[in-house]
């Protein structure tokens, strides 16, 4: 399923409501995992739609972390588009884009997505916690002092 975006036409459908929220989380990786990198603005709206629509929060979870695999290969795009859902009122939402930073912006050492992260680190729910603590190693991995001055 990785990268077939071509294969799988201009339009890649998403299981509706009256399916189970095991296969509509399944179709949110699926796009995630087709349009890996490429920044498809179409999958992109799908996914926040989903994101803020769904009532199911495992699948709001998993369309926000898909769109951090969809601007892997553009990491400055991605803290524009999850800034507001990491400031959401679900824990799930908010956990979704810390994931969605931390792999869109792997080895990028952008500021801008850890002052996003900085104040999920007080969130009063303990995983949401722990989405903000593991992004900064995966930012900062392949930095060297000569990227990074002191």
């Amino acid at each position: 399923m990785l990268r077939t975006a071509r294969s799988s036409g201009p339009y890649n459908p998403v299981p509706h409501r009256r399916q189970g929220p095991v296969l509509r989380m399944c179709g949110m990786y699926s796009v995630g995992m087709a349009y890996a990198g490429t920044g498809n603005n179409k999958a992109i709206r799908r996914l926040l739609h989903v994101a803020v629509s769904d009532v199911n929060d495992d699948v709001r979870r998993a369309a926000v972390i898909s769109i951090g695999f969809l601007l892997f290969n553009a990491p400055e795009q991605c803290p524009n588009v999850v800034s507001l859902l990491s400031e959401s009122y679900n824990s799930h939402v908010r956990y979704g884009a810390a994931l969605a930073l931390g792999i869109s912006c792997a080895g990028s050492g952008m500021k801008e997505a850890l002052n996003i992260l900085e104040p999920m680190i007080n969130d009063p729910v303990n995983y949401v916690r722990q989405g903000p603590c593991s992004h900064p190693p995966w930012s900062w991995s392949s930095r060297t002092t000569k990227c990074v001055p002191n």
